[in-house]
């Protein structure tokens, strides 16, 4: 589990010399809007600092241009959890070189992530862009996007409210016209 204290200010936005997780070919700093990550040019992964994702996070949400073009975007898959867990083994931290934990990004988002809880966020090619697009979402909805199964459960319900609204309405109309007529000679 990843964690230790070799970073004395929490977070790896200034360190030098760090090796990706995943070639071990060496990160580069870059530049990106107010905040700086460490891009590996072989497997195109990043690393993020806590405090620089943070702001990247704040920035983009605020709307602050940030230099998505040029990061690379891979299209998100059916099963993003399934295909993680079986094609990608689990990274170690940059900053202090033990294992990072492997979390669901906001526990919705389907963007399985690596995290140091000290340092920051490995990100795997293609995958900060949709992390941002579902921050923003979130923040513009003012709650976390549904998933698609969510949303045909959502619909699904609607369907048989909408029904069910129906039926009452038809029950009440019956109810008022029973009311209203006058008694049934029965002889």
């Amino acid at each position: 589990m990843c964690g230790a204290d070799n970073a004395s200010a929490g977070d790896a936005a200034s360190m030098g010399g760090l090796l990706c997780p995943r070639c071990r070919s060496s990160l580069t700093p870059k530049p990106f809007g107010r905040a700086s990550i460490h891009a590996c040019g072989s497997c195109r992964g990043i690393f993020v600092g806590a405090i620089q994702f943070s702001m990247i996070i704040h920035d983009y949400v605020a709307g602050v241009e940030l230099p998505l073009g040029a990061l690379p975007v891979n299209p998100p898959s059916a099963h993003p959890e399934q295909d993680v867990a079986k094609v990608l083994p689990i990274v170690t931290c940059v900053a202090c070189v033990r294992e990072m934990d492997r979390t669901n990004f906001a526990s919705r988002s389907g963007a399985i992530v690596d995290v140091c809880s000290k340092h920051g966020i490995w990100l795997d090619a293609g995958e900060l862009v949709p992390m941002l697009h579902f921050v923003k979402t979130r923040a513009d909805l003012g709650k976390v996007p549904l998933t698609e199964a969510e949303l045909a459960t959502e619909r699904e319900l609607g369907r048989e409210r909408a029904e069910s609204d129906v039926r009452v309405s038809l029950l009440e109309i019956t109810l008022e016209k029973m009311t209203r007529a006058p008694p049934y000679d029965v002889r």
